[in-house]
């Protein structure tokens, strides 16, 4: 392991620059393997020219450098690498762009959850994980691409009922659909939250 980390840094080509860059965003988690790790700030330069970004996390390991503000009604931004933003510097994030959205009469705090490389159940986990270190979390965005996958796995489903204690769907589903330009072939749940 510190070998390979002492030949990244010898070397510094692009491409192993990039997955240098990319590994020291991430860290082990004894639950669902890999999260981003806290504190970060990193310039990532795709190895292609496809893209380059800043990247920032906060002191609980989320996309973007604001903390969560228990004074303010919270809505969590749930999913894979699309969420978090793989390939877009925080401020063009769509989590961060629905920041301050008005729902149910009161503008909301949005954090952004996801990780890249989760399936719908590790992420169902992160948000277990996380839900408790945020104190006014009034609703859960989940955003989805591979709406077959999930399902055909009902009980990645059940299991976000149970997980979250949830007890409906709410109509902004539709309003959120149109701020993001989506069309209806992702999957978005939007949730209310109860711990």
């Amino acid at each position: 392991m510190v070998g390979t980390e002492i030949l990244l840094n010898v070397l510094k080509s692009p491409s192993l620059q990039f997955y240098r860059d990319q590994k020291l965003l991430h860290r082990y988690n004894p639950v669902y393997y890999v999260d981003l790790a806290p504190n970060k700030d990193i310039f990532i330069r795709h190895f292609a020219g496809k893209w380059e970004g800043r990247f920032r996390t906060n002191s609980l390991g989320m996309r973007g450098l604001e903390e969560p503000d228990s004074t303010k009604p919270q809505l969590a931004c749930l999913g894979d690498s699309l969420v978090m933003g793989f390939g877009v510097s925080d401020e063009d994030t769509f989590c961060h762009q629905l920041n301050g959205i008005e729902l149910k009469g009161g503008a909301r705090q949005t954090l952004n959850l996801a990780v890249d490389a989760y399936g719908s159940l590790g992420a169902l986990r992160r948000l277990q994980d996380m839900a408790p270190k945020l104190k006014n979390l009034k609703e859960v965005l989940f955003l989805f691409l591979e709406t077959t996958s999930l399902f055909q796995k009902n009980l990645e489903l059940k299991e976000c009922y149970r997980m979250t204690r949830l007890m409906k769907f709410e109509a902004e589903i539709q309003t959120l659909i149109e701020i993001l330009g989506f069309s209806l072939n992702f999957l978005v749940l939007l949730i209310p939250f109860r711990l």
